[in-house]
């Protein structure tokens, strides 16, 4: 993938994870303000995974196209939020070390959500996830504009690189 369709992508998918963000704003809002229904536990259940599964895109992207690797085996999932938590030469960090801690906590909720019933979830685990996901979107938004502003100098700079 050439970095000029990386940056493309990495912004598509930011587009959309904040879309994900502002449609489902009223529904987060009202989960923090009073325990949600069993209707609105599964909605939620469902923007979690989604927010989850848009930040994965993206460090796809750019394991595939910049690091060159994607990491294998059952443990992936875990391995890929690590590789873009670390500084490369060719890339910077992508993720603080904060972010990761947190993305840490979505990732083990996808993987829970994804091999259970929906009358399974409990409202407490799901609430702590829920209670600071737009701060956590914020501040990950933030990391990831500042990257794809990162990638738009280095391609000025150097077009072949």
């Amino acid at each position: 993938m050439s970095r000029e369709k990386l940056i493309t992508r990495l912004t598509f998918d930011i587009r959309q994870i904040d879309s994900l963000m502002r449609t489902y704003s009223g529904l987060l809002a009202r989960a923090r303000a009073q325990e949600p229904d069993h209707v609105e536990k599964a909605a939620l259940c469902a923007v979690v995974q989604s927010f989850y599964h848009g930040v994965e895109s993206i460090c796809l992207a750019v394991a595939k196209a910049i690091d060159g690797s994607v990491p294998s085996g059952p443990e992936w999932h875990r391995q890929l939020l690590a590789q873009m938590s670390h500084d490369t030469p060719d890339r910077g960090r992508i993720v603080t070390s904060e972010a990761h801690a947190a993305l840490t906590r979505y990732l083990s909720f996808r993987h829970f959500a994804r091999h259970s019933y929906a009358s399974m979830l409990q409202w407490q685990k799901l609430k702590e996830l829920v209670e600071p996901l737009p701060q956590v979107w914020e501040d990950l938004q933030a990391q990831l504009l500042g990257f794809v502003d990162h990638l738009r100098a280095r391609e000025a700079e150097d077009p072949s690189w």
